[in-house]
């Protein structure tokens, strides 16, 4: 994120005609250095670079020179990536890419819930209970449209703004349309904190223009009473990543050492366990494999894993008719209200 908001600012030096080589350069290189960190940002800097090109903001030298940069900065990782995996994709990417079983409503639901929440900070609900940022989020819009009209479009006419929110938006699109882990849109669309942060200050400060002095101290005292009151609910409320390390104790607990236990996401149990061997192909070759041509519940067979924990919607994946044939629901279960854990009969 750190990169992205570096090559927002340099977008709009470049956008005000303030280039140089040198400029031009670090431009490039920062726009290496975001695809490094995600390269699925590769579509945001390229839809940016597009859009600098078509309104004339970048030559078309500066445009290929650019593209050169980026590439010649992401080319070792790539190099690596292709001598460990055999593809200049990462399979930490191409695990979470393609389209899923997963039901419709859900996928919108977590999509929309997620892009929401970019745009109400100082509201925790947790994702469980994405009503409360639905209610939230209609009521906002209502505002804007009603009372705020001329500040928003004003606001999308910022060049910088402009350009990145084209590339935010095709990139939600994309993730909407092909990420396989809908319970991840949560972190993938964080990007929208580029616009929304820049658009709730830029809302506040307009809001609290002409205004007295009474009026922006109580303002300022309601936004900081509800930011810390949902700062307390949040680190007290239960997050996913709490399910992932309840899962230690969980092994612990029911002496789950010589038998083979399969897990999606084992990166913290699979850290303190060896026998914990991970589904999601992302550091399984053999699972990647055959996620790839579906066939992971023989890999899960084959392998002869014994026990499956994992979130309860990343069952969906797999055959019904199997499980219901050759696993059952354990008598013991991690107590978050998210992971199920099956034992083969």
């Amino acid at each position: 994120m750190t990169f992205l908001a570096l090559s927002m600012i340099l977008t709009k030096k470049i956008t005000e005609q303030k280039k140089n080589l040198s400029r031009i350069f670090l431009f490039g290189f920062v726009l290496g250095l975001t695809v490094l960190a995600r390269i699925d940002f590769m579509l945001i800097a390229v839809t940016v670079l597009f859009t600098l090109l078509f309104t004339g903001a970048l030559s078309k030298k500066e445009f290929v020179l650019i593209l050169i940069i980026i590439f010649f900065t992401v080319l070792p990782w790539l190099y690596f990536i292709l001598i460990t995996q055999g593809s200049i994709i990462p399979s930490s990417a191409s695990v979470q890419t393609g389209f899923t079983s997963v039901e419709f409503s859900y996928r919108i639901d977590q999509f929309f819930y997620s892009m929401f929440s970019n745009y109400l900070p100082w509201l925790h609900s947790g994702q469980t209970q994405s009503i409360i940022i639905y209610l939230a989020a209609l009521i906002f819009i209502g505002y804007l449209f009603r009372f705020q009209k001329v500040f928003v479009k004003k606001f999308f006419q910022i060049p910088v703004i402009k350009y990145w929110s084209t590339g935010i938006i095709i990139i939600s699109a994309v993730y909407l349309a092909f990420a396989s882990q809908p319970y991840f849109f949560f972190r993938y669309l964080s990007v929208n904190m580029l616009i929304a942060i820049p658009f709730l200050a830029l809302l506040i400060l307009n809001l609290l223009l002409n205004r007295s002095k009474k009026f922006k101290y109580t303002f300022i005292s309601i936004v900081l009473f509800v930011f810390f009151i949902n700062t307390g609910y949040y680190f007290h409320y239960p997050k996913q990543v709490t399910s992932l390390a309840l899962r230690t104790a969980f092994l612990e607990e029911n002496n789950f050492f010589n038998k083979k236990v399969g897990m999606a996401q084992s990166g913290i149990s699979g850290y303190f366990f060896d026998n914990v061997i991970n589904l999601d192909g992302k550091v399984n070759n053999n699972a990647l494999n055959a996620i790839k041509v579906n066939y992971l519940y023989n890999y899960i067979a084959r392998e002869n894993i014994s026990i499956l924990i994992e979130w309860k919607e990343w069952f969906d994946n797999l055959p019904s008719s199997d499980l219901k044939r050759n696993w059952q629901i354990s008598d013991n279960q991690i107590k978050d209200n998210k992971t199920l854990v099956m034992i083969k009969k």
